[in-house]
């Protein structure tokens, strides 16, 4: 999902690469739920947890810069929506990167002066965050998670590490509560749920650029390029799988169809 990389990368394992892959098969089994197995709550609640690490790495990144492949990724999903019967908005979660990207910089810029401001920021985005998931996927919960990747990448010049852990709980609080809104997770889903956030936000809290040459040297060349490939080709892994289940969904029937309706079956063309 993020944008594919433009610049030289390490033929080694970067952190980036495990953490997008891992962030890739988590996505794979939210959307194999919600196609395949709608009523497979619990891939639900696993799939949840990529979320925060798409995000995060959105405001942990030096560089705001927004390529056409990602302009072009989000239009086509855009446009996938319509044989299916989908909806246009939301916008996908691309269209969601996009606006994150744009206004993640000023807005920290403007709240970041006082800790009062900051906080009172925090909870007007939390309270109207509802509103904003009419607009694009996650809404507001994604600006959210973002600033928690701009926090912890400026750890050092904020110097004020229980300020950022503060936050952490409140981004983790923000997302369980809309999550739990939407899905009506409960019982052990809601438990685990909860759990699996928590410790994906303490694995992003401890997240740094780095490279594993051992590890390179230790694995089978197909698992790197595997690894590779899923930390360097999200963009198009993302447009691409999803295009297949756009497109095979009316025709088997997959996923909650809530937005088909009879004139967009396949059955009128085929």
């Amino acid at each position: 999902m993020p944008s594919g990389q433009t610049r030289i990368l390490p033929k080694d394992i970067t952190s980036y690469d495990l953490l997008k892959t891992l962030a890739v098969l988590l996505m794979f089994v939210d959307h194999a739920g919600y196609y395949l197995f709608p009523d497979a709550m619990w891939m639900r609640v696993v799939g949840r947890m990529c979320v925060p690490m798409w995000f995060f790495l959105i405001g942990y990144a030096r560089t705001r810069e927004i390529p056409p492949k990602l302009w072009v990724g989000a239009l086509i999903l855009v446009l996938a929506n319509i044989p299916g019967g989908e909806a246009i908005f939301p916008l996908n979660i691309l269209g969601s990167m996009i606006i994150v990207r744009l206004l993640i910089d000023r807005l920290m810029e403007a709240i970041m002066q006082q800790r009062v401001v900051f906080w009172i920021a925090c909870a007007v985005m939390f309270g109207v965050a509802f509103w904003s998931f009419d607009v694009c996927e996650y809404g507001l919960q994604g600006l959210i998670l973002a600033m928690f990747g701009y926090l912890v990448r400026r750890r050092e010049q904020i110097n004020d590490d229980q300020f950022i852990r503060t936050f952490m709980f409140f981004a983790l609080f923000a997302f369980v509560s809309w999550q739990i809104v939407i899905f009506g997770f409960t019982s052990y889903y809601l438990y685990a749920l909860v759990f699996g956030i928590y410790i994906v936000l303490e694995g992003l809290w401890r997240f740094e650029p780095k490279t594993y040459p051992e590890l390179s040297r230790e694995l089978p060349a197909p698992v790197v390029g595997l690894l590779h490939v899923g930390g360097r080709y999200t963009l198009e892994i993302y447009v691409l799988h999803l295009l297949v289940f756009k497109m095979l969904a009316p025709y088997y029937g997959w996923g909650p169809a809530l937005f088909r309706p009879e004139y967009f079956q396949w059955s009128w063309v085929m």
